[in-house]
């Protein structure tokens, strides 16, 4: 591919997807060198480790999930970014709330800054669907899920905000109480959540 070819395709790509990395140049046939060509030219930004996009994208609200799932493939977002992303807290952490495997090293990221929770194997896939966000796959917790972690690191978000949390989720999610329930009993605070639930459901 001639390098003025390989460079609109290049552009095509990051145009149609927002983001775009080294990836996006083996699948297109061409030299990642030709992403640095971008960012010299002005055409490219680099939002963080191997992230491009292009000088005059805005894209969405949740962007730097995006951005994370690309550079920490093994982990998920969840508790407070997750809440944020379901609307059910007021809260606007300024990290991106990841969970890590067991054992795992936290994932080097400069940018967006993120805090890590360290997550056996089952709870990285229990509760755990992905989305779409900016073209790229983006592995979080559902909205029942993401409640009874609250409850499950409660010393870490507070309980107040699992509370609320759980109040908003009854509010907007009610038909997914069996969810929640299940999600409780794989993180052991079916006792807790419970009065809660009773409570806001009367």
């Amino acid at each position: 591919m001639r390098r003025s070819k390989g460079i609109d395709a290049l552009l095509q790509r990051a145009e149609e997807k927002g983001i775009i990395t080294a990836r996006d140049a083996a699948e297109l046939g061409v030299p990642r060198s030709y992403i640095y060509r971008l960012v010299d030219d002005g055409k490219l930004v680099r939002s963080g480790r191997g992230v491009y996009v292009p000088s005059d994208f805005i894209g969405s609200l949740h962007r730097e999930f995006a951005e994370v799932a690309i550079q920490a493939s093994r982990s998920i977002i969840c508790l407070l970014s997750a809440l944020r992303f379901h609307d059910l807290t007021t809260e606007s952490p300024w990290e991106i709330w990841l969970g890590v495997p067991i054992g795992d090293k936290p994932p080097r990221i400069a940018h967006p800054p993120i805090r890590t929770v360290q997550m056996g194997a089952k709870f990285l896939d229990e509760g755990v669907v992905t989305y779409p966000i900016d073209g790229i796959d983006v592995r979080m917790t559902t909205p029942a899920r993401t409640v009874a972690d609250c409850f499950k690191f409660r010393r870490l978000v507070t309980q107040a905000v699992a509370i609320e949390a759980l109040a908003d989720f009854i509010q907007s999610y009610r038909n997914q109480i069996n969810e929640l329930d299940e999600m409780a009993r794989l993180c052991r605070v079916r006792t807790i959540i419970r009065p809660y639930k009773e409570a806001l459901l009367r």
